[in-house]
């Protein structure tokens, strides 16, 4: 018995060990996370590119103060966690983090040039010879790339962005799997159901709040719905037509009470104006979007765009209340569900330890009590104490030839 009660306890602690290494919700704890996070920012910048060597990464957002109030809203608005900024050489390298991929994709959206040219570094990149400046988003980073001084050579700010693009790339692929690699490349659904024909797709313009998006169309935007946690996504573009330009946008509010409320709002401003600007602009809901079409020249041009735009229903991941498109797979999903299954079977394995030695422990327990409670109380006989058949066993041994037998039939052997 005590060998078996050894073997179980060592059975127990094996146990016990392995599920100090196991988690529910993360690989590691969270400080150890935030570590990690912390020196991944570092390590964008360690090295040398195109023979250049980053002074020491400053952070910019949201320990310092030297950034605008608007600026500081509108990172807020595209979930920027931090802005580190380095020199190498001549030209200034600045990096937004991001929690998500369609935030990084929205804080380029809102800094592109339509007239710079398109390049492939990240996702999707700017370059402009002009100013010297490189911009691109890939994952959950942004990254500026600048020549401070004049005449800089625009060969050495190529390689330099494209060295800061495969550093993030590497750094993407020790954390993520292929899959969410690929993911993180789609662009937002809102995006994606922009209207093709004359739309100029460098135009596109992704908004998640109302500091950005009045910033981009020059006006207030008291009309619109803003929900917390990305709940309200804007795509807007600039259409050239035959007859002149056109702005518009769709709305995406996350459920249907959202957009019918926000719907109202917006029509009651519209119904507010004078006629003649009424007319120029064009509402429509369809789904959980709202789709306006304002400053054309074309009323039957802008009408047949809006009616065009259909809403396509697509399942969206929840994490922490925040609605995204992109970011989860059904790759990474699977690893987090392969983990959850191994602590959960852990978890089995130490409760089942726990019964057996439990079980083992107070079944001895309870048959010691019983035992000695059997020796110490008086034993009952119907011969009135005379007499008695020690056929339990609870009367003490008979030794030969004393007066312990004196009450039982035959010599006690």
């Amino acid at each position: 018995m005590r060998k078996n009660i050894f073997y179980l306890t060592l059975i127990f602690f094996i146990f016990s060990l392995g599920l100090t290494h196991i988690s529910f919700a993360d690989e590691k704890p969270q400080q150890e996370k935030k570590q990690e996070n912390k020196s991944l920012k570092i390590d964008i910048f360690a090295g040398a590119i195109s023979g250049l060597t980053a002074k020491t990464p400053i952070v910019l957002f949201p320990t310092n103060n030297e950034t605008s109030l608007t600026a500081e809203k509108v990172y807020q608005e595209y979930g920027v966690e931090r802005l580190v900024e380095t020199y190498y050489g001549d030209f200034r390298v600045r990096v937004f983090f991001t929690k998500y991929p369609n935030q990084a994709y929205g804080l380029y959206t809102f800094y592109r040039d339509p007239l710079a040219s398109a390049t492939d570094f990240g996702t999707e990149g700017d370059l402009d010879v002009v100013e010297g400046k490189v911009i691109f988003w890939q994952g959950t980073r942004f990254v500026q790339i600048e020549a401070k001084k004049a005449g800089s050579n625009i060969q050495t700010l190529i390689k330099l962005a494209e060295g800061v693009s495969e550093k993030i790339l590497a750094l993407d692929k020790k954390t993520m799997v292929d899959a969410d690699i690929e993911l993180a490349k789609k662009l937002p659904s809102v995006i994606r159901n922009l209207p093709e024909g004359s739309l100029k797709l460098r135009t596109a313009r992704y908004v998640l709040g109302p500091e950005a998006l009045a910033n981009i169309l020059g006006r207030s935007v008291t009309q619109y719905d803003f929900y917390p946690n990305m709940g309200t996504e804007i795509a807007y573009a600039r259409f050239e037509q035959d007859t002149g330009k056109m702005s518009f946008l769709i709305i995406e509010h996350h459920t249907p009470q959202q957009s019918i409320a926000a719907f109202k709002k917006i029509t009651d401003y519209r119904n507010s104006l004078p006629e003649t600007e009424k007319n120029k602009i064009v509402l429509k809901r369809e789904g959980n979007y709202i789709i306006e079409a304002d400053d054309f020249a074309s009323a039957e041009m802008a009408k047949k765009l809006v009616d065009g735009v259909q809403y396509s229903y697509v399942v969206k991941w929840l994490n922490e209340d925040t609605p995204v498109d992109n970011g989860r797979t059904i790759a990474s999903e699977a690893i987090k569900t392969g983990k959850i299954l191994t602590s959960v079977f852990g978890l089995i394995g130490v409760g089942l330890v726990f019964a057996v030695i439990g079980g083992v422990g107070l079944g001895l327990l309870v048959f010691y009590f019983r035992r000695r409670d059997k020796l110490v109380v008086e034993s009952y006989s119907d011969a009135g104490g005379m007499m008695r058949l020690n056929l339990d066993g609870i009367s003490v041994r008979i030794l030969p030839r004393t007066e312990q037998n004196k009450n039982f039939i035959g010599d006690g052997k």
